[in-house]
């Protein structure tokens, strides 16, 4: 008797696993576009239900047949190959090499963060669930801005108490991450919202509509140039995509030229960006002067360039994770004097290409772009190329996979893709 109550406790806890894990994957979903800490927390309790629930040989089979999760974990594996072979791997992830190093917590970035792809990848949870949480999230977030922006709430109390990012303001409300990173969540949501419009019907049709006129205007009134950019990329592509003719391509630069007209005339913040951006580039081609916002990321670019293609072995392993940086500007100095001068305190390239075959080698950066021709291989729709056609464009801006928010938005998305193209594909409805 003792045993049989032992065995259906066993079991109930093994069936009520995977329904506490989806809860704790809902809470994350709602909870990572604002707290990253917190949002570790419920990640680690979906952690410890998989853990428990067990299930191990059809998990194995899962990831065994998704290459995706094999790329993730072969970016770090080929970034301590490279810092071992270029013999800086005491200075690099297990020692301090007294010198400010920005990626040194690499490793431990990718290992624990590829943990949310295993759970997603290998659970049997209702996507849509997750993906509302998520967009509810994203909602949270531009009710902040907005109140920021219009002037609404205490921000400075709230940033004194650590609520808000230091850069928040009416100028640029901002609310839990830097600008850049906000306006590729904005991006990609403005772009799932269109995707699913036709899905919706009656009141939720119309809350969808307002929320996709809103993010559109939140995206404009931030100081986020790298989305506003790549949600050009990212709505072309689609279109181009999903309705196979250069009209709809030529229609949607017509809107996008209206939305850009529209956000420059009224969008102080969107109208100063834009000139601040063409004056810097001006004075870069101009002048030679590498010393804006601008200037720096093109003159960074040619720094790495001039490293790696003046030595065989730097164009194969890179400079090494560990030494990436003090090789970075020790060879900069012979190669490139004039734009290094300009690099003093510069923290990574800006570049997540050029990044990732800097401490990691040729092989690294490759890998990136095998992911995404296995990403869209694995889900062949629209809003799955445009989600690809930001993040390409974005990794030219800055290092979106060594931010955690970002990296768990990139693996996030991922899984929301091949879950949508999951039902698609069972229903016969393609996109």
């Amino acid at each position: 008797m003792k045993n049989t109550n032992l065995k259906m406790l066993e079991k109930n806890i093994l069936n009520f696993c995977p329904k506490v894990k989806e809860f704790f994957l809902i809470l994350f979903s709602f909870i990572f576009p604002i707290s990253l800490a917190v949002a570790n927390i419920f990640v680690g309790f979906a952690f410890l239900c998989w853990i428990i629930e067990g299930n191990w040989k059809e998990k194995f089979k899962k990831i065994k047949n998704n290459k995706l999760v094999l790329i993730v974990y072969l970016i770090p594996l080929f970034l301590a190959i490279s810092t071992f072979f270029s013999n800086s791997i005491t200075n690099g992830f297990f020692m301090n090499s007294g010198i400010r190093n920005e990626y040194q917590f690499l490793i431990k970035h990718f290992l624990w963060l590829n943990t949310l792809f295993l759970i997603l990848i290998t659970s049997n949870i209702d996507y849509k669930k997750v993906l509302s949480a998520f967009l509810f999230g994203m909602l949270f977030s531009e009710v902040v801005s907005y109140l920021i922006f219009f002037d609404l709430i205490n921000w400075q109390k709230l940033k004194s108490l650590h609520l808000l990012i230091k850069g928040a303001s009416p100028f640029d409300p901002s609310p839990f991450m830097h600008h850049s990173f906000y306006s590729i969540f904005l991006a990609v949501s403005i772009l799932i919202i269109f995707d699913k419009l036709k899905y919706f019907k009656g009141f939720l049709k119309l809350i969808s509509v307002f929320f996709l006129v809103s993010a559109t205007i939140n995206l404009f009134i931030n100081g986020g140039r790298l989305g506003q950019i790549a949600l050009i990329f990212g709505v072309l592509v689609y279109a181009l995509i999903k309705y196979k003719n250069y009209k709809a391509f030529i229609g949607a630069f017509f809107i996008l030229t209206i939305i850009f007209f529209l956000a420059y005339n009224f969008s102080v913040n969107f109208k100063d960006r834009i000139n601040y951006s063409l004056r810097d580039l001006k004075i870069v081609f101009n002048h030679k002067d590498f010393h804006n916002s601008w200037g720096q990321r093109i003159g960074a670019d040619i720094v790495f360039l001039k490293i790696i293609l003046n030595s065989p072995k730097k164009f194969i392993l890179g400079c090494g994770a560990g030494d990436a940086k003090e090789i970075f500007f020790k060879e900069g100095k012979k190669v490139a004097p004039l734009e290094i001068k300009y690099l003093k305190n510069y923290l990574h390239l800006h570049n997540q290409y050029f990044q990732l075959w800097c401490d990691g080698g040729i092989v690294t950066f490759l890998l990136v772009i095998v992911y995404f021709f296995y990403l869209y291989k694995y889900s062949p729709l629209p809003i799955t190329a445009a989600f690809i056609s930001i993040l390409a464009f974005s990794f030219i801006g800055d290092v979106i996979l060594y931010r955690p928010k970002t990296y768990l938005f990139f693996i996030f998305m991922s899984f929301i893709l091949l879950s949508t193209y999951r039902e698609t594909s069972n229903t016969g409805r393609g996109s």
